[in-house]
């Protein structure tokens, strides 16, 4: 399959496992409130924040090493199983020893309790994104998509299965979050364990590649990871978590919004390892445009409606989130150029460039968030993560440009193919979706 068409099949995954999420947190805000769904955000992030910290970069350096043959997929799978496991495992072991002040430190008025039952996600979490990139480099995308679903939809039923049960507070949605990461990870490791005439064994001067490579990755996967969760945690603690909660309604619109930028990327990293760097210099400028054209009609078409749908969806109690949502709409436009370009760039070998940009990004987010937030709340940081953004899609873009001699028309202006490009990739869709 091309590009585009396994784009069509990770966007596809993507979007129904998004759908769900979307429909479980959104039943969660609709059900429990503001100020549940902000602490339910703030325990969220705060686990994803703690598990991302301990993958060392390991599930885009198996996409990419799978993707090229260069270490066996066994021995992949083997060190990310331990990774998971030992690292995971440690992990949960001292969050439950210090959940007190950990909780008091960072999550306000959150109970240890809540604390203890998030970091149970923790070593599931990091299995799950370490074989999901695996299964990404070895082009599985029917699994990668699977398990996607699977997470998602685990989540949506626990948490209705646990409200009707009677469990009217945050602790459902906690419980829902475990249970689906843990049957997701289950999933993957299920499909993806080798052949049994397939031996299983470490190898350290691979595992020492891996963490070589990995750490480059790591570092602009971290960066760009705390630009997506810091934000939330900073307005929970200069605020409240019913700040938190109306904040966190803009990241459920900005993950809809990178499906696009975020499909093309899971499938554009392990294709520009693998193709020839004259047909990635044509097929990335197609992205990065087609991207770029779909994200920006759909934020200006959303502009109209957002306060129409934000009080349909969620109940007039979430009305205060508009103002921050139209303050972030710029910002989520420019992540989505930034989703492509870096996903080619790592795919090229260029880690170290995308490291450089998420660190300035995360610096200059910082650096408004605590400047901001405390005077304006979730609309300070919707501000914040903007301007940051911004600045890091054109740093992004001119790394574009220099690097693979892509001019701007080339990136941010339809070329005459790309209405024959469209169209048969439509067709394809159509013909799929009506073949016996």
């Amino acid at each position: 399959m091309d590009l585009a068409r396994n784009s069509l099949i990770a966007f596809g995954g993507r979007a129904a496992s998004y759908a769900l999420m979307a429909l479980g947190s959104l039943l969660l805000a609709r059900l429990l409130g503001p100020h549940a769904r902000g602490e339910y955000a703030l325990l969220n992030s705060s686990a994803s924040i703690v598990a991302m910290l301990l993958t060392f970069g390991l599930g885009t350096s198996n996409a990419v090493f799978a993707s090229q043959g260069k270490i066996p997929a066994k021995t992949l799978f083997l060190h990310s199983l331990l990774l998971g496991t030992l690292a995971g495992g440690l992990l949960v072991a001292l969050i439950w020893q210090w959940a007190p002040a950990f909780a008091a430190m960072f999550l306000g008025d959150s109970p240890a309790g809540h604390v203890r039952l998030i970091a149970c996600a923790v070593p599931f979490y990091i299995l799950f994104n370490c074989m999901l990139g695996l299964a990404q480099g070895l082009h599985r995308f029917t699994l990668y998509s699977q398990a996607n679903i699977l997470r998602a939809l685990l989540f949506l039923v626990t948490f209705l299965a646990l409200f009707w049960l009677g469990w009217r507070e945050v602790t459902a949605g906690l419980w829902a979050f475990v249970i689906s990461f843990a049957a997701a990870a289950v999933l993957l490791i299920v499909l993806l364990f080798p052949a049994r005439s397939e031996t299983l064994s470490l190898d350290a001067s691979a595992f020492e590649h891996q963490l070589g490579f990995g750490w480059k990755i790591y570092l602009a996967e971290l960066f760009t990871f705390l630009l997506y969760r810091l934000d939330l945690v900073l307005v929970g603690y200069f605020w409240e978590a019913t700040q938190a909660g109306f904040y966190s309604i803009i990241g459920l619109f900005a993950e809809s919004l990178w499906f696009i930028a975020g499909s093309v990327g899971v499938v554009l990293l392990p294709s520009s390892g693998a193709r020839q760097p004259e047909e990635m210099r044509e097929l990335a400028p197609r992205a990065v445009r087609l991207v770029f054209l779909l994200t920006s009609l759909t934020v200006s078409l959303l502009w109209q409606v957002d306060h129409l749908v934000i009080k349909a969806v969620f109940g007039e109690r979430f009305l205060p989130a508009v103002l921050p949502l139209h303050l972030s709409y710029l910002g989520i436009v420019a992540m989505s150029i930034n989703k492509v370009i870096a996903s080619y760039a790592l795919g090229r070998g260029q880690a170290q460039w995308n490291t450089t940009v998420s660190f300035i990004g995360l610096s200059t987010n910082l650096a408004l968030n605590f400047w901001l937030i405390p005077r304006w709340g979730a609309a300070g940081a919707a501000l914040a993560m903007s301007l940051s953004y911004s600045l890091m899609a054109i740093l992004m873009v001119g790394w574009f440009n220099r690097f693979a001699g892509v001019a701007l028309s080339k990136m941010f202006i339809l070329q005459p193919d790309d209405w024959r490009f469209g169209r048969d990739k439509l067709e394809w869709v159509l013909n799929k979706l009506t073949a016996k």
